[in-house]
């Protein structure tokens, strides 16, 4: 007792017509666009310039102001840091003002053109 319209013409028409619906409507993958790349190698160029300031903080920011201040972000040029109190802002802004700043840039292997200091 087999079905004669389950093999008919017509049926294998329209389930080869639905089947090329479903390969067109599949988006593809994302990683093998373009655009994708472009996004993930701006990303890992933005997390090579985070690091490479983030080791340069360690390296040229005294101990003693290292501890009373956390680095916050690195965004177009301008690192942020957070301050403990306003003592600390204040020995941190003194320290950039003399030639930390300086240091920084030298040492940083990315574009820091600002350290901008806030309190907590």
């Amino acid at each position: 007792m087999t079905d004669e319209r389950a093999h008919s013409p017509e049926d294998r028409i329209r389930s080869d017509s639905l089947d090329r619906l479903r390969r067109h409507r599949n988006r593809p993958d994302r990683v093998s666009d373009l655009g994708s790349a472009v996004v993930v190698a701006r990303i890992a160029k933005r997390a090579r310039a985070v690091g490479a300031v983030a080791s340069a903080w360690e390296v040229c920011v005294p101990e003693d102001l290292r501890r009373q201040s956390e680095l916050l972000s690195f965004a177009g040029g301008v690192v942020r840091v957070r301050a403990a109190n306003s003592s600390a802002r204040y020995r941190l802004d003194r320290w950039l003002k003399g030639g930390g700043e300086a240091a920084l840039r030298r040492e940083a292997k990315a574009p820091v053109t600002r350290v901008r200091v806030a309190t907590r």
